[in-house]
C-alpha cells in the first residue's frame, strides 16, 4: 500500500510539474498558483499517509520480532532442560553400563554447549534490539501510565508516586514497558486494598518500578516466568504473559517477599 501511495505521489507531482511548465506562459498567474498549491497539498497528504503506514508496519514488525524472541526462548530452553534431566537420570540407573554412562556424559556436555549457544544467540538479539531502540525515561513513562490508571481506583484509595531524581533512562520500546506496567497496576485495582505506592528508582545498572498496596500477599514470591505471547498491543495480558514480555526485552517481573502484595519490574538501564 505504501509503495502504491508513493508511486501515486510521484506521478501526481510530476504531472502537475509538467502542466505548470508547459501551460505556464499561456494561463493566468492565478491558475499556475493554484496548480502549485494543489501539488503541495497532494504531496503533504500522501506523505502523511505514507508515514502513518510505515509507522504501523514498523510497530507490527517489532511485535512479531518480540513474539518470535519469546517463542524461541520458551520453545528451545524448555525441551533442552528436559532432555538434559533425562540424560542425567539415565546415567544414574544401576543397569546402565559404564561405557553407555560415558557416552551419556559426552552427550550432556554437547547439549550444554548447544544450550550455551542458544542463550548467547538470544542474548545477542536482545542487545542488538536494545541498541537500536531510543532511550526512554522510565520515570516519565510511569507517571503518565499511573495518571491514566488512577481513575479506575475507588475514590477512597490514593496513589503515591515517587520518582527518584537519579537517571531512570532505559532503552526499551515505550509500548512494551507500558503494557507490562499496565498489567502490574491492574493487579492492584479490583483485588487490591488500601493505598497504592509506586516507586521508580535506579539500582546500580538497572531501573526499578515497584508497586505495592496494603492487601495480603496474593502471589508467590520470585520471578514471574511467562509463556510466549503473540497478543497485540491492544489486548490484555495476564501477569504471567507480562513477565514473559519483560524477559523478552532483557528485564524481569518479580513478586517481592513481603507481607503485602508488591510487584517489581526491573529493566536494564540505558
Amino acid at each position: 500500500m505504501a509503495r502504491r501511495l508513493a508511486l501515486s505521489f510521484g506521478l501526481t507531482t510530476g504531472y502537475v510539474a509538467v502542466v505548470v511548465a508547459v501551460a505556464g506562459p499561456f494561463v493566468p498567474p492565478w491558475v499556475t498558483f493554484l496548480l502549485v498549491l494543489l501539488a503541495i497539498a497532494v504531496s503533504t497528504t500522501i506523505g502523511l499517509v505514507v508515514g502513518r503506514r510505515l509507522t504501523r508496519s514498523y510497530r507490527a514488525m517489532a511485535e512479531r520480532e518480540q513474539a518470535l524472541s519469546m517463542s524461541a526462548s520458551h520453545e528451545l530452553r524448555t525441551p533442552i532442560t528436559s532432555l538434559r534431566l533425562s540424560l542425567e537420570d539415565l546415567t544414574l540407573w544401576p543397569q546402565t553400563p559404564p561405557d553407555v554412562q560415558a557416552e551419556l556424559q559426552r552427550a550432556i556436555g554437547e547439549l550444554d554447549r548447544f544450550s550455551g549457544a542458544v542463550s548467547e544467540l538470544l542474548e545477542r538479539r536482545r542487545v542488538e534490539h536494545r541498541d537500536t531502540t531510543d532511550r526512554v525515561d522510565l520515570g516519565c513513562l510511569t507517571r503518565s501510565t499511573v495518571t491514566r490508571w488512577r481513575g479506575t481506583l475507588a475514590p477512597a484509595r490514593t496513589v503515591a508516586l515517587d520518582v527518584a531524581p537519579d537517571d531512570t533512562l532505559v532503552r526499551i520500546e515505550p509500548d512494551v514497558v507500558e503494557r507490562v506496567m499496565t498489567t502490574m497496576l491492574t493487579q492492584f485495582g479490583r483485588d487490591g486494598r488500601g493505598d497504592v505506592t509506586v516507586d521508580v528508582s535506579r539500582v546500580r545498572d538497572a531501573v526499578r518500578v515497584q508497586v505495592c498496596d496494603a492487601s495480603e500477599a496474593r502471589f508467590p514470591p520470585g520471578v514471574i516466568h511467562g509463556p510466549a505471547t503473540g497478543k497485540r498491543g491492544t489486548e490484555t495480558l495476564t501477569l504471567a504473559e507480562a513477565g514473559g514480555l519483560a524477559q523478552s526485552v532483557g528485564g524481569y517481573l518479580t513478586v517481592a517477599e513481603s507481607p503485602t502484595t508488591c510487584l517489581t519490574l526491573i529493566l536494564p538501564a540505558a
